[in-house]
């Protein structure tokens, strides 16, 4: 059963109210939404806000130039550098990594003069934890 009730100054005579036909005067206006706010943002998981940081590019000095790289990259450098000047949790977790992802594409490959330098540490590393444990004299 649809109401009926007198036209408004906007409303032409022929026009009648009723279900689906609201009141001119309470249509939305062109260009404005019956959402204004819209709908809110879906919350970021923990896997994306992970990524997003760890590829987010950040400015480094590297002999004397500025350059971009993603933070990942970064860290990974950092990571190299301290292990290479014989940091021991430096060492282990660069070992765990090489660990994990075994595959060596020619940007991991080691030239012999890394492979020395690689060796060098860890028997220095082996010296550390004899000493450390007591053991006087190590097996070679």
């Amino acid at each position: 059963m649809s109401r009926s009730r007198r036209p408004g100054p906007s409303e032409s005579s022929d026009y009648t109210v009723g279900f689906g036909r609201p009141p001119q005067g309470s249509r939305f206006k062109p260009g404005q939404s019956g959402n204004p706010r819209g709908r809110p943002k879906a919350q970021k998981s923990t896997a994306q806000m992970l990524s997003e940081a760890l590829f987010m590019p950040v400015a480094v000095t590297e002999n004397g130039q500025r350059r971009r790289m993603p933070a990942q990259a970064l860290l990974f450098r950092t990571l190299m550098r301290d292990a290479l000047r014989g940091d021991r949790h430096a060492i282990r977790s660069l070992l765990t990594l090489m660990k994990a992802f075994p595959e060596t594409g020619p940007e991991l490959r080691i030239t012999e003069d890394h492979g020395a330098r690689v060796r060098e540490m860890l028997d220095r590393m082996a010296q550390n934890m004899a000493i450390e444990q007591g053991v006087s004299e190590l097996v070679p």
